[in-house]
């Protein structure tokens, strides 16, 4: 199976401990942009020619979110959330984020996205928080 990256991966993992240090929730600011347009071709980009060009937003959504699932059981736990970040796909910080930067920006999408507080972003957690952003912007 090939290498799967960015927000998704990193969603999955969220649950896991990510080492012996505490975590505190930091805001949830979106640096992505919420634009529909932009977030497929943004994950278009990302999957570098993998998704139809005429992929809806739900589509390219639910592939994306799949592209990162690694352990493919539908669910995005902290280590597949930190990933992204960790590997560099992720540049909030315009450089290379702390190991601090990157745990604490992890555990605000739990904080904020995991809906039913079992520690992962299931698709269904991960399309709320997308049309949540979009609507908020």
């Amino acid at each position: 199976m090939q290498f799967k990256s960015f927000a998704l991966v990193a969603f999955t993992v969220l649950c896991a401990k990510f080492g012996s240090a505490e975590h505190h929730f930091g805001s949830n600011e979106n640096h992505f942009g919420t634009d529909r347009q932009h977030i497929v071709e943004y994950i278009k980009t990302e999957m570098a020619g993998q998704l139809p060009k005429d992929i809806s937003y739900h589509d390219a959504l639910l592939k994306y979110f799949a592209f990162h699932d690694i352990n493919d059981d539908s669910l995005l736990d902290g280590h597949e959330l930190r990933l992204p970040w960790k590997k560099g796909f992720v540049r909030e910080f315009h450089r290379d984020a702390t190991l601090q930067e990157i745990d604490d920006r992890v555990d605000s999408v739990l904080q904020d996205d995991d809906i039913n507080g079992d520690g992962m972003i299931d698709f269904d957690e991960y399309w709320y928080s997308m049309e949540r952003q979009h609507m908020a912007s």
